[in-house]
């Protein structure tokens, strides 16, 4: 598949792995504190447009594209605003003309994009099985329009798209490449979860898209929840089923989708990751996503007499906990953005050219459709563990709502969190009857590397493995994207207490069958839910499916040759990363291999390996030399702007004189060892892990950079040189780098580094351009951190499709600069700046012809 380009498409796709600097909504955010957001307005119900009752859909929509002329692009799921879905009986109309409208207006300086289903006529018609939960929306259309950035000027539109029927059933989409599969789900009576999922074929003549995925497969999921059952919808939005507290306001009915006319609203227990401090159990607030946050949809509609005017503020804590380190935080439970819809409104506010909604809302009355809806998010910011025989301490809050003046109601809400204890599950291989010491945990690789004559469809045996006190319930186990593999068992659902030295466990296996699959390089993803004993809150631990044919195991010596060398310097000059060339482009430029040697198995089923290191010193090498050395242009340092390259400098040869005005500056990397650099790789998992290396750092021959470093000249005395020459701590390894140790691998060996330190996502636009959605294509920083941009994220041994004994690496680390205190040469502005690095590579065996 070939990259599409940066089309307008671009707009309409959302984001790819790492790609824009952060995922953004289908709709503009609001500021941290307008108290609204969301598109405004919404037109009353259609006429006959399914009677006088509607349900609404809140969550995500993910879009993904194969085409001949894109990368297969699986875009992330965005949020969207509410979808009415009406209801007559147990027929359901979505009409088009009161879809939420999505405009994306800040991913491109020439255009923006308008899409809808505002069609003539256009509405999905369908059913719903109270029974089993089965959905279906048939012949619904989408309309794309292209509108000019200043004054809204359309510039063009795509309305031929084909119908399609959105369903909580399976689909394929197909289209001139590979074909796209997605799997719905029933709505869930307790949860209100559903999944709908879409499929068609782009029409060939696709107006400005036909150059971009004209003919291609396209699927659209809608995964969230809706408002309430349809079967207990009533003209008021209300419902059955439990949740919220009972006695709600006389003139209005309050509803979180499984209750209606509620006054309080419990979001239960939520699990949230906890650490210690002083000897006490704490919410651990060094990811966000650790916090456990959950979300419920309130609506509200008017069922009193007469227009009413709403104020709708934000809820006040009314517990007296404080915050744990790290957490932050006004309060424990926050309103989001409102959703005015058949009639209602809510005024606006304009914020550095935008619009938004605030607070002071109207809901007219006699509009049975009318109606306001917002999500309340409880986010916990400490942990306070129970008492030995007491109950889980609650958080709680009020929502107060204002109206006519001079009147209010409350909503109390309340919460409560508990310990996630994911981190003693994990699962194993079980390998003739002995179940593996190996654990591979939440968010690893399960690798099938089957050589040529193995059995096929082959079967490996696994168990789910519990190393805590708690007992576990409501065990499942499913694979998710991955044709070629599938699920036998558990053997049974519940999971006991267990030990590390002795793990509860419970048995499945998994069923790879390459032949249900026509890729080279099968993958999936295995998903396992199960609760703890006592509580509400599910827990899911996801892992990587990866599967080939006729590979065999690394042994002995491998070369690690240099693909991309990326490096982000966390200070105040740094306003993009550094970054090589792209040595797949320019081969005759690349690196010196490094070489690394795999021993044998262990006792401990890992293989050790040994980093053996190239010895170079630019200011003895020759230029020829230096071109083959592992280093970064330095533009700042070579009189230039960062962006541009070295064909706009000369190459100085030799370097061991003063500085020349229009002469290049480069980055030197030398990867060395110390007597605890032995490393191990993971065959079953593809991860590598290379502790303890001492980096080389070395800038011997530059221009001024910032005013603050002068030039270099050996014909001063040390430091005055300004030779910089340095060495600093670093682990390279497959990992993402979100905590300093994991067990016994210490992934960040510099004891200055904190776990704090790890999260860069806040360096914005200085961590550079997006990653493109063609593997072929230059990379960037961002193709190296997570997809939230938050931490340095490497990328497991794998096989090359199409050469045999190639395999694709990338090894991640992060470092510290020395102090000046103790290394005079260091500059200024590095005085203990980290240093995060990404290398990307492929491994091949040092006589393999296919490597070069």
């Amino acid at each position: 598949m070939r990259n599409w380009g940066a089309g307008l498409l671009t707009l309409l796709l959302l984001t790819a792995c790492g790609g824009l600097d952060k995922p953004f909504t289908l709709v503009e955010e609001p500021p941290p504190d307008s108290g609204g957001g969301g598109n405004g307005g919404g037109n009353p119900p259609p006429g006959g447009g399914g009677g006088n009752c509607e349900v609404h859909f809140n969550g995500t929509m993910q879009l993904k594209v194969d085409s001949t002329k894109t990368v297969k692009l699986d875009a992330n799921p965005v949020s969207i605003d509410p979808i009415p879905i009406f209801v007559s009986g147990n027929n359901l109309t979505m009409p088009g003309d009161v879809f939420p409208d999505i405009l994306l207006t800040t991913l491109s300086t020439a255009a923006n994009l308008l899409v809808n289903g505002d069609l003539p006529g256009n509405q999905g018609t369908g059913t719903y099985d109270p029974e089993s939960g089965e959905i279906e929306i048939k012949g619904f259309k989408f309309l794309i329009k292209i509108l000019q950035k200043e004054g809204g000027s359309e510039l063009g539109k795509v309305e031929n798209f084909p119908a399609v029927t959105f369903t909580t059933a399976s689909i394929t989409a197909t289209g001139n490449h590979n074909p796209i599969s997605e799997t719905g789900a029933p709505l869930d009576k307790s949860s209100l979860s559903v999944k709908l999922v879409a499929g068609l074929t782009v029409p060939v003549e696709s107006g400005l898209l036909k150059d971009q995925i004209g003919g291609g497969a396209l699927t659209a999921t809608l995964d969230g929840s809706l408002d309430q059952l349809p079967e207990n919808c009533t003209a008021g939005g209300g419902g059955g089923g439990g949740g919220g507290g009972g006695g709600g306001p006389g003139d209005f009915a309050v509803s979180d989708g499984a209750s209606s006319n509620i006054s309080s609203v419990d979001f239960g227990s939520t699990l949230v990751l906890t650490g210690t401090r002083s000897g006490k159990a704490i919410l651990d607030c060094g990811d966000a996503s650790n916090r456990g946050t959950v979300m419920k949809i309130l609506t509200i509609t008017n069922t009193g007499s007469g227009e009413r005017q709403l104020n709708i503020g934000q809820p006040v804590d009314t517990d007296t906990d404080a915050k744990d380190p790290l957490c932050s935080g006004s309060g424990e439970f926050v309103r989001g953005a409102i959703s005015a819809v058949g009639g209602a409104s809510c005024e606006s506010v304009i914020v550095g050219g935008k619009t938004f909604m605030t607070g002071k809302c109207t809901i007219p009355e006699s509009r049975p459709g009318a109606k306001l809806s917002f999500p309340i998010m409880y986010v916990p910011f400490n942990f306070t563990a129970a008492a030995a025989g007491a109950a889980v301490p609650e958080d709680t809050a009020s929502l107060v709502i204002g109206y006519d003046g001079d009147k209010s109601f409350t909503l109390n809400l309340k919460g409560k969190t508990e310990a996630d204890s994911r981190d003693s599950l994990s699962i194993s291989k079980v390998k003739e009857g002995v179940t593996s010491k190996k654990e591979i945990r939440n968010k690893g690789l399960v690798k099938f590397a089957l050589k040529t004559g193995d059995p096929q469809p082959f079967t490996q045996n696994f168990v789910v493995k519990n190393s805590s006190a708690d007992s576990w319930q409501d065990l499942s186990i499913q694979v998710q994207d991955g044709a070629a593999f599938t699920i036998t068992g558990p053997a049974a659902t519940t999971l006991g207490p267990g030990t590390p030295e002795s793990p509860a466990t419970t048995a499945f296996s998994v069923v790879y069958n390459p032949a249900a699959s026509p890729q080279e390089i099968d993958t999936g993803k295995l998903v396992i839910h199960l609760t703890k004993t006592g509580s509400s809150a599910q827990t899911e631990l996801t892992f990587d499916l990866s599967g080939a044919v006729g590979v065999d195991p690394i042994l002995g010596k491998y070369k690690l040759h240099f693909e991309f060398l990326t490096v982000f310097i966390d200070n105040a000059l740094q306003s993009k990363p550094v970054e090589s060339l792209d040595f797949r482009e320019f081969p005759q430029q690349a690196p010196t291999p490094q070489t690394l040697e795999y021993s044998a198995l262990n006792q401990e089923e890992l293989q050790p390996v040994e980093f053996i290191p190239v010895l170079f010193d630019p200011l003895t090498a020759t230029l020829a030399e230096r071109k083959k050395s592992l280093r970064i242009f330095n533009a700042q340092g070579s009189g230039l702007v960062p962006g541009d390259d070295e064909s706009m400098c000369v190459q100085q040869d030799p370097i061991t004189v003063p500085y020349r005005s229009g002469d290049c500056a480069f980055f030197y990397f030398n990867i060395g060892v110390d007597e605890d650099s032995t490393g191990f790789y993971d065959d079953e998992t593809g991860n590598l892990f290379v502790p303890n290396l001492k980096l080389r750092i070395q800038n011997p021959y530059h221009g001024n950079v910032g005013g603050v470093w002068p030039p270099s000249n050996p014909n001063v005395s040390y430091p005055g040189d300004n030779r910089l020459d340095t060495e600093m701590e670093v682990s390279l390894s497959t990992f993402i780098l979100d905590k300093r140790q994991d067990g016994d691998m210490i992934l960040v060996p510099d004891s200055r580094i904190s776990r704090g330190d790890l999260n860069i996502s806040s360096r914005g636009e200085r961590l550079g351009e997006a990653c493109s959605t063609d593997p072929a294509a230059h990379p960037h920083l961002k193709c190296y951190l997570t997809p939230d941009n938050k931490f340095m994220r490497g990328k497991a041994v794998a096989p090359r499709p199409g050469s045999p004994g190639v395999y694709d690496v990338v090894l991640v680390g992060v470092g510290q600069y020395q102090p000046r205190s103790s290394e005079p040469d260091v500059p200024v502005f590095m005085d203990n700046s980290k240093m995060f690095i990404a290398i990307q590579g492929r491994l091949c065996e040092e006589n393999n012809t296919n490597c070069n």
